[in-house]
């Protein structure tokens, strides 16, 4: 019960804060802003490949922390940039080895994200967010696919 008052509280004053910091933004140079995300959300390993028979990735949490930069160029279209680190944790297991196969045990991978994107605000609330982000995965163990690499991105 306590968890939920205090999701709802921070979800409020996240919405509240936004929206009173887009109503006046059009009107200043620039913003900078922090982002945290992590304790509400999932993550799961996706291949690209079937993987009959193989072991299996489970997850076990992530967090991403992060800074944002938002220049206005026009009354409703703005330039976002920034960076963020993220951080996620898988269980691997292999229960196809049979009785001799190792205990499950943890893999982390590590993403620095740079994304590019333009804004275009609407109806005096909302957005719509897209462009090119930059990922680049710092992990040095090969459990999952590369996480490096340029791709579109569309918020």
């Amino acid at each position: 019960m306590k968890q939920t008052f205090l999701f709802i509280l921070c979800f409020l004053t996240g919405i509240s804060a936004s929206l009173k910091a887009q109503s006046s933004f059009s009107e200043s140079k620039g913003a900078i802003g922090i982002t945290y995300s992590g304790f509400l959300g999932d993550n799961d390993a996706f291949h690209f490949k079937s993987l009959d028979g193989a072991g299996g990735y489970y997850g076990k949490g992530y967090y991403s922390l992060g800074i944002t930069y938002i220049h206005p160029i026009s009354k409703s279209i703005d330039i976002e940039t920034g960076i963020s680190y993220s951080r996620y944790k898988y269980q691997f297991s292999n229960a196809s080895l049979g009785p001799d196969a190792p205990e499950p045990y943890e893999v982390k991978n590590a993403v620095i994200d740079i994304p590019v994107t333009v804004r275009w605000n609407f109806l005096k609330y909302f957005f719509l967010n897209g462009g090119l982000l930059l990922g680049i995965d710092t992990g040095k163990e090969n459990h999952l696919d590369s996480q490096t690499g340029i791709g579109e991105t569309v918020k």
